[in-house]
């Protein structure tokens, strides 16, 4: 019992300790709790460490002993407070109320926050190592560097203050301290106060930045479940319990001096449960550093590292498919081993030049014509460059598939980043100056991508040492001949003046305008050109590679060991290459097609058609150099059964025609829909024989959502030349009018046999999905020529409003991706707002774009009635540099209105979508098109 001549004073300290031990004692049940926990896990992880995790095995036990430690001293400190107040308590004389030794939990106080302030700092450290392994943290250090520096003064003044308490001053005063002790007692706490704080809010702050770059730069989505347990994460990581903890001790403090015992009974256990919190969140494997390591060597950031939210820009802005390792090169040529190796050879020693050979030209262009080895050649090259670790770049052209100019230079950019990280960190602070400089014309790009980057670190000592070289193969693939010829002058300007140090290597078709611009008097002394000829030197460099070609054929039949060709018809097919390899390839693909029940027969085949071929050509006849190629091609047609043929050729026609070659993207489903619901089962069905010209030599199908294209450019020339094709070319008005006519037929199927409610939400149903799809189908073929009026007539029938309510609802809002503009084959971006589709042309995709004929094709389709020009709507007056319309495309309730400006002076095509103009045309003012990526 408390005596009833204990002062009042006494009573009311006897308050704060009941209050404090109370509190402490709850937040000491939950830190016993929570650490027992965590010494399980650390058990079961513990389980099965091999020899390769001994790093680890350490890092646990450490933490593990941590833990314990802090459970240990916990328990004496929270057994002393018992003791000590039960003591105190209990005393009737007042005169005897004295505060016994207290050196002991001054002690236990200075270790625990030892331990969990060391604990913090350590965590600061880690993830600054974790978010900068890539590069130098620089002034970044200080990060953890200033609470290291308090965490040890705060340990040193600490024991100080243990020092010179007084442990026989009466109660007068909270702590026994005398007043040096008192003053260093409160640097310590305010030292400790700032490490909490700092350290806390600086993971946060540091965490929740690294969160944002991957989500904003990569693409990374989450549901708002994952972000909430991610953010979950981040708190616990970052103690950030600490925070209120260290903001009720410092009111506590400051209201009376009394409160220090209260304050320190929660302050204590309540830093020891944060401690506990992170190690547990270390030893079960979620701790916030080890997914930052996780998200930068993810497939997905492609080796990005922590370059940040600019060079991830840059990225999305480049073509990592035309990378010489990227996934889409699996199925490239590659030469084989003991061909072209003279080729091969001259390039890797251009590349990586020897300290007495002469100065290299910067320049190189291998030419040749179509299934020469171009592409082997190159691929080849790099693949010995990087097998000797040389450091260099390389961009894989492909038509219609990775064909964008625009793309080019940010890619070879991006390379280089990863290279160099001096030039990378100079590249990250130029794109956040000016986010603009990726959307360049294809020499600004180079400018202020490439050339000044090097320049600028050449200048201060940083710059490249040694030739750095660049292989582009598929030059004539790119997209525009302007585009090409940009480069080349481009690149070989800067070359002249010898900085910086970059080699580049073309490997191209020898067109006319490429020639004549490698030709031209300012570049031709800068160029090495090699002729890849057709010649019938290299035939036993083709017999090998046809002899390999067959053991693999029989490896596959487990038919080694079988005398199978002769040398006889190995000779015969080595004359019908007549030089090119590419038939070699593509007779290969034929004759090792799985679906042949003996190989024998498609070997036959080949060799009499080349038998046929060669009575057909007198010696004085001058026979094109793809004509074995050909009849080859033409004999897989031919094969084709006729009643399917129509489908085919309705296949092929859209391919090369619609979509000029290829499409990158929903490959089978999506080219399913142009055909007839469930015939393009040719395509999936390998059931005879014929089958495998479309499934194995004709095309790449890469997944039923990957990709359909050629293998080899050669067919789709050979398609789209009536001379070579005869009956099968695709390029015919007839061939053109007989798919627009199909694909607008299926448009108005759709239209008429599924109904959209103005009241329901548009889900993603396999309807829904075929409108949209025929939006584009049927709108990338109505600016052919070839097209009759009747047809146009017909299409005027379209319900616009059903289709753009379907675009808009199942298309993502406000982001900026592909898409074809209204009454063109061009290809720009598009983005959905509010209901409203806008369309964008910059300046790089601009310049093939055909105002003329852009024009001509508006005015067929006024005269068709699918256009009609809205004139009382207030719009700018056109002039030299400025054209704009507003239109009412459809008729009454299936319309839409559309409107479109061209700028010449800022070479941009803008148009804007939408069921109402006033809605519409806002949203067309309010867009920051600038901003687009």
């Amino acid at each position: 019992m408390i005596h009833s001549e204990v002062p009042s004073h006494l009573l009311y300290y006897e308050v704060i300790w009941m209050t404090g031990l109370t509190l402490g004692g709850m937040a000491y049940g939950s830190l016993l709790t929570i650490g027992i926990e965590c010494l399980f896990a650390f058990h079961s992880s513990a389980n099965g460490i091999t020899k390769g995790e001994r790093k680890h095995s350490y890092l646990q036990r450490a933490l593990q002993a941590h833990v314990f430690l802090i459970l240990i001293i916990n328990t004496f400190l929270q057994a002393w407070n018992i003791q000590s107040h039960v003591k105190e308590i209990v005393f009737t004389d007042p005169s005897q109320f004295t505060h016994f030794d207290r050196d002991w939990p001054n002690i236990f106080v200075l270790l625990l926050g030892a331990l969990t302030d060391g604990l913090l700092v350590w965590r600061s450290y880690m993830i600054q190592k974790a978010l900068f392994i890539k590069r130098p943290a620089g002034a970044h250090n200080l990060c953890w560097i200033l609470p290291m520096i308090a965490y040890i003064s705060m340990i040193s003044i600490g024991v100080a203050s243990v020092i010179l308490v007084n442990p026989h001053d009466p109660i007068g005063t909270t702590y026994a301290v005398d007043d040096m002790g008192l003053a260093l007692f409160f640097a310590a706490l305010v030292l400790n106060v700032f490490i909490n704080l700092f350290t806390s809010c600086n993971i946060i702050i540091r965490l929740l930045l690294h969160r944002r770059t991957i989500i904003t730069a990569f693409g990374k989505s989450c549901t708002l479940a994952e972000y909430s347990l991610r953010i979950s994460g981040i708190l616990l990581e970052s103690a950030a319990i600490d925070i209120p903890l260290t903001f009720v001790a410092i009111v506590g403090v400051s209201l009376h001096l009394e409160y220090v015992s209260l304050v320190m009974s929660i302050l204590v256990p309540g830093q020891c449960i944060s401690s506990v919190l992170v190690t547990y969140q270390v030893v079960r494997g979620r701790s916030i550093s080890s997914s930052i390591q996780e998200e930068l060597d993810s497939p997905r950031v492609l080796q990005v590292g922590n370059l940040g939210l600019c060079i991830g820009i840059l990225l999305k802005k480049s073509e990592p498919d035309a990378l010489f390792d990227s996934a889409a090169s699996n199925t490239a040529p590659r030469c084989h081993p003991g061909t072209r190796e003279q080729y091969i050879e001259d390039f890797v020693h251009w590349a990586i030049p020897s300290p007495l050979a002469s100065a290299s030209l910067p320049l190189r262009w291998m030419k040749g014509l179509a299934g020469v080895g171009k592409s082997a050649i190159a691929r080849s090259c790099v693949d010995m460059l990087n097998a000797q670790s040389i450091p260099f770049a390389a961009f894989f052209f492909l038509a219609n598939v990775r064909d964008k100019p625009e793309r080019f230079f940010p890619t070879i950019a991006y390379q280089l980043s990863l290279h160099f990280p001096d030039y990378r960190d100079l590249l990250n602070a130029k794109i956040l100056h000016d986010k603009t400089i990726i959307n360049k014309t294809l020499r600004g790009q180079f400018q202020r991508l490439i050339l000044e980057p090097l320049q600028e670190l050449s200048q201060n000592g940083k710059g490249i040492r040694k030739q750095f070289p660049i292989f582009v193969d598929g030059l004539d693939e790119c997209r525009s001949q302007q585009a090409q010829c940009d480069i080349v002058h481009i690149v070989a300007d800067a070359a002249r003046t010898d900085s910086p140090p970059l080699l580049w290597a073309f490997f191209s078709r020898p067109e006319p305008h490429i020639e004549g611009t490698f030709c031209h008097a300012r570049f031709i002394s800068l160029t090495h050109a090699i002729t890849l000829p057709i010649s019938r030197s290299v035939d036993g460099e083709i017999e090998l590679y046809l002899r390999a070609g067959f053991e693999a054929i029989l490896r596959q039949r487990n038919m080694q060991g079988y005398q199978w060709p002769s040398d006889r018809d190995i000779k015969r097919l080595v004359d019908a290459c007549n030089g090119v390899f590419n038939y070699g390839v593509t007779a290969l693909r034929f004759i090792g097609s799985p679906f042949w029940p003996v190989p024998e027969e498609p070997l036959r085949q080949v060799l009499d058609g080349s038998r046929a071929l060669s009575r057909t050509i007198s010696p004085s006849d001058l026979p094109s150099p793809f004509a074995e190629l050909d009849t080859l091609y033409l004999k897989i047609m031919q094969r084709i059964p006729p009643g399917i043929l129509p489908l085919v050729m309705r296949f092929l026609t859209f391919l090369c025609v619609v979509k000029a070659g290829g499409y990158e993207g929903n490959g089978v489903v999506y080219f399913n829909q142009p055909l007839e619901p469930n015939t393009s089962r040719w395509l999936r069905d390998y059931g005879q024989p014929w089958e495998f010209g479309a499934s194995f030599l004709l095309f790449v199908i890469r997944g039923l959502g990957g990709s359909i294209r050629f293998y080899h450019k050669s067919f789709f020339d050979f398609l789209v030349s009536i001379e070579r094709s005869g009956p099968f070319c695709v390029a015919t008005p007839t061939a053109q009018s007989s798919i627009s006519e199909h694909l607008v037929d299926l448009h108005l199927f759709y239209d008429t046999n599924y109904a959209l409610s103005d009241h329901e939400p548009v889900a993603a149903s396999s309807h829904h999905l075929s409108i949209m799809l025929f939006i584009v189908f049927s709108a990338g073929v109505m600016h052919f020529d070839s097209i009759k009026i009747d047809l146009l007539k017909k299409y005027a029938g379209v319900d616009f409003r059903k289709a753009l309510k379907v675009t808009t609802s199942l298309s993502s809002s406000n982001v900026s991706l592909p898409g074809q503009m209204m009454y063109s084959n061009y290809e720009g971006s598009v983005r959905i707002v509010q209901g409203t589709e806008l369309g964008l042309l910059n300046c790089q995709e601009f310049a093939q774009f055909n105002a003329h004929g852009f024009q001509q094709t508006i005015e067929r389709h006024k005269a068709a009635g699918i256009l009609h020009p809205v004139t009382h709507y207030a719009m700018a007056a056109p002039h030299d540099q400025f054209l704009s319309g507003l239109f009412i495309q459809g008729s009454v309730s299936k319309s839409i209105f559309w409107y479109w400006e061209i700028d010449f002076a800022a070479q941009t095509y803008k148009e804007v979508q939408a069921i109402d103009l006033d809605h519409g045309m806002k949203l067309f003012r309010d867009e920051n098109f600038e901003e687009w990526h």
